[in-house]
């Protein structure tokens, strides 16, 4: 408690007095010496002796440049990792974590990404005590409701480890965990999305230059680590998270929560993620949810209840509701691919071949909203190869869809690594029914290279048979 006492004075000091050039320091000479010294012995890995010149900067110029904070992390971290002395350990750790906050003083902008950061160096050196994580969880809380759907895996796996940690230091209730997983894993499966479209735009610009490339190999590692942290706060929640725990818990808490929406949104988006969406504790949430606090997301909730119902047609108004009043365009995208299952539901019951018409409108319009997603196509292949039969007068037509569902099924894994097993699975199934050597041979098309589908869609397929 005295480091956060003192370091709230040194910010007060940093910040109103009026008599210091905070980019220059007292010297500009001094200043520039220092920056040259520390950069030289920054750039040859020699971070023991760029860290006078370093503190210099951070002291007396912490204006200067940004670099002072992105390359002090790895001085800093050298120097503790490489000290003995408990005392001076101490004294370096409380300068790492200092240089965080005065870096938010003079180059804002990113408070929460660096936060963040802190976060996860408090608890990399500060997290053995009850008090020190509760300070580490607190920092990281602050970074992701600053960061919200844009926190970084980092900030968001700290945050969720830590309060791991206190649940089983007894300090934090596994309730405020469970709640955690349900707002940290929105935000991972909402990042996924959308990383996922920006790398599959940048690798179809062919004008991209060494910047978007740059970024580009950001955002894949990002995505890389966002996998990992939903694999471990998965594996961490299991013993938690089951549909039984759950719905005793919803249900134990559901009269003292049935006015605190915060507690509606978390839970209704959990038990959608766990498949509990039978138990009547969804539909209570859900229900009351919608009723006071009417969204696209409680439209959304309402929708998945009735499906599953077997109530598709109430789910296709909720559904519905929930795209036309959505403005974020990942969200309007799976409220689409909903609309288009719901159709295709609504087909499968019915054989009334407009429901496909819909359906394909839909999934189409999720693949606009979102490029880069396979599931979309997915369910567009589904739909040419379960009307297969319906569009053509011959054995040779009648087959054709099959090729037109197999080349949706390629194209999905082929823009949606998530979507190659089920994509691969499906390919496999109708691969077998496409038309054979023989029927291509007694209908002339051996030779011929593309076969053009005119039905409720129209496609222009590649001939192709067992052998190719």
């Amino acid at each position: 408690m005295n480091r956060i006492i003192l370091m709230f004075f040194v910010f007060i000091y940093f910040s109103f007095s009026q008599d210091v050039d905070y980019k220059y320091g007292p010297d500009k000479t001094s200043t520039e010496n220092n920056l040259s010294i520390y950069d030289q012995f920054y750039k040859q890995k020699n971070y023991t002796d760029a860290y006078k010149s370093w503190k210099y900067l951070l002291d007396n110029a912490p204006a200067r440049t940004k670099n002072i904070y992105i390359h002090g992390s790895k001085i800093m971290k050298h120097l503790i990792e490489n000290e003995n002395d408990s005392i001076r350990r101490e004294l370096l750790i409380d300068t790492l974590l200092h240089m965080y906050d005065i870096r938010n003083i003079y180059f804002p902008g990113k408070e929460g990404y660096v936060l963040g950061l802190k976060g996860k160096d408090m608890y990399k050196y500060r997290s053995k005590e009850s008090d020190d994580l509760l300070l580490c969880q607190q920092t990281l809380f602050e970074s992701f409701k600053i960061d919200g759907y844009s926190s970084s895996a980092t900030t968001l796996n700290y945050y969720f480890t830590t309060t791991a940690k206190l649940v089983k230091y007894g300090e934090k209730e596994t309730e405020e965990l469970i709640a955690l997983f349900s707002d940290v894993s929105t935000v991972i499966d909402y990042r996924q999305a959308s990383l996922t479209e920006s790398i599959f735009n940048a690798k179809n610009d062919t004008l991209l230059d060494s910047k978007g490339q740059k970024n580009l190999v950001k955002n894949e590692k990002e995505l890389s680590r966002l996998e990992d942290v939903k694999t471990n706060i998965e594996k961490t929640l299991a013993p938690h998270s089951t549909c039984e725990s759950l719905v005793k818990l919803y249900t134990e808490k559901f009269q003292e929560n049935k006015n605190n929406l915060e507690w509606l949104k978390r839970s209704a988006k959990l038990l959608i993620k766990k498949d509990c969406t039978d138990e009547e504790i969804y539909l209570n949430i859900v229900s009351i949810l919608h009723e006071k606090n009417p969204t696209s997301e409680s439209a959304f909730n309402m929708g998945v209840r009735m499906i599953r119902n077997n109530n598709n047609n109430e789910a296709l108004a909720y559904f519905l509701e929930a795209l036309e009043n959505e403005n974020d365009y990942i969200n309007k995208s799976k409220y689409a691919f909903y609309v288009a299952k719901t159709y295709f539901a609504k087909f499968n019951k019915t054989d009334d071949i407009q429901f496909c018409v819909l359906a394909k409108k839909y999934a189409t319009q999720a693949t606009t909203f979102r490029v880069g997603w396979g599931e979309p196509f997915i369910l567009i292949g589904d739909l040419y190869a379960k009307t297969s039969t319906k569009c053509g007068s011959d054995p040779l037509s009648k087959k054709a869809g099959y090729w037109a569902a197999i080349e949706k099924y390629e194209y999905a894994r082929l823009i949606d690594s998530k979507s190659s097993n089920s994509a691969n699975q499906k390919i496999e199934i109708y691969k077998s029914q496409i038309p054979s050597q023989s029927l291509l041979f007694e209908n002339n098309y051996l030779d011929k290279e593309t076969f053009s589908i005119d039905c409720w869609y129209q496609e222009i397929v590649k001939v192709r048979n067992a052998i190719n």
